[in-house]
C-alpha cells in the first residue's frame, strides 16, 4: 500500500547530476624557419536527463616552413561528434512536459523499470493523461553523429622586398547521420476497452533516417604591393576568388510502425529497400540471445 503524502524530492531525484570533462594533448616544435604544432582533445557531456551523452574528438595539425623566398603553410583539423539523447518529438513526448504534470504524491524514480513494473507501464501507469518520464527516455531516442574536416594550403613567394604572391587552397566538410526513433507500444486490451482516457491503441512507432553532406572548397591567389616612390606609398591589393559549394539532404520517415522494437537497432535488424511510390522499410526483430 502507497502512503499517501508528498514526496517533493523525486523530481530533484530524476534528473542525474550533470558533469563534462575535457581531455588533451599537444605537441609542438620548431626552429627559425619551421613550425610544427599537433593537439588532441576529446569532449564527454553526461546532461541531466538520464542516457543522455555526448562526445566529440578533435584532431589539429599545423606546420609552416620558409625555403628562401617561399613560405608554405598546412592547417587541417578533423572533428567527430556523437550525441544519444532523448527526442522531443512533440509535447506529448516531452520529458519536462510529462514532469511538471506528475503529482508531486507519485514515487517517480521507482517507475524507472517500466518494462517489468506493472505500475510503471503505460498500460498501469496511474497517469491517464501523461506516460511515465522514464518511459518517454527508453522510448524516444536521437544518434547523431557529425564528421567535420576542415584544411588549407598556404603558399606565399616574395617577389620582391615590395611585391608578394599568395595562393591559398581550403576545403570544409561536414557529414551528418541521425536516426530518430519511437518506438510502437500497444495497450492491452483492459486499457483499450475501458475509458481510460488514453486515447487509440497506443504509442505510434516512429522513424526518421536522415543523412546530410556540405562540402565547400576555396581558392584565393591575390598579389599585394606595398612601395614608396618618395613622399608617396602605394599599398595595393590585386586578387581572384573561387568557391565551388556541394550541398545534400537525404530523409526517410515513417509514422506506422507494426513491429515494436523495430525502431532500435540494438534489437533488430533494419534495412531500407526501394520500392515504385516509395521506400520501404523492412524490419526483422533480432532472436533472443
Amino acid at each position: 500500500m502507497l502512503e499517501y503524502k508528498a514526496r517533493p524530492d523525486e523530481v530533484n531525484k530524476f534528473f542525474n547530476k550533470g558533469y563534462q570533462t575535457q581531455n588533451g594533448v599537444t605537441f609542438s616544435g620548431g626552429d627559425e624557419k619551421s613550425k610544427f604544432f599537433a593537439s588532441y582533445q576529446n569532449v564527454h557531456n553526461n546532461g541531466i536527463i538520464p542516457n543522455d551523452k555526448f562526445d566529440r574528438n578533435t584532431f589539429r595539425l599545423n606546420a609552416s616552413r620558409e625555403l628562401g623566398r617561399l613560405t608554405a603553410g598546412i592547417n587541417a583539423s578533423y572533428s567527430q561528434s556523437d550525441v544519444n539523447a532523448t527526442s522531443n518529438l512533440d509535447q506529448a513526448s516531452s520529458i519536462y512536459w510529462g514532469l511538471i504534470n506528475t503529482t508531486v504524491m507519485a514515487p517517480l524514480t521507482s517507475y524507472k523499470d517500466w518494462r517489468t513494473n506493472k505500475f510503471a507501464n503505460p498500460n498501469g501507469y496511474y497517469n491517464a493523461f501523461y506516460q511515465n518520464p522514464y518511459f518517454l527516455i527508453d522510448n524516444n531516442r536521437t544518434r547523431d553523429k557529425r564528421n567535420t574536416v576542415q584544411g588549407n594550403v598556404d603558399l606565399s613567394y616574395k617577389v620582391t622586398d615590395y611585391l608578394r604572391a599568395n595562393y591559398r587552397l581550403g576545403t570544409t566538410s561536414i557529414s551528418q547521420n541521425s536516426l530518430v526513433t519511437q518506438d510502437k507500444f500497444t495497450y492491452d486490451k483492459y486499457t483499450q476497452d475501458h475509458n481510460t482516457n488514453k486515447s487509440g491503441t497506443g504509442v505510434n512507432g516512429y522513424v526518421q533516417d536522415l543523412a546530410s553532406s556540405f562540402t565547400r572548397i576555396n581558392s584565393d591567389l591575390f598579389l599585394s604591393l606595398d612601395k614608396t616612390f618618395g613622399d608617396i606609398t602605394v599599398q595595393a591589393i590585386l586578387g581572384n576568388n573561387v568557391q565551388q559549394t556541394d550541398s545534400r539532404f537525404n530523409s526517410v520517415s515513417s509514422t506506422a510502425l507494426a513491429t515494436p522494437a523495430c525502431s532500435t537497432s540494438a534489437t533488430a535488424s533494419v534495412t531500407w529497400v526501394a520500392a515504385t511510390a516509395a521506400p520501404k522499410r523492412v524490419c526483422t526483430p533480432s532472436t533472443p540471445t
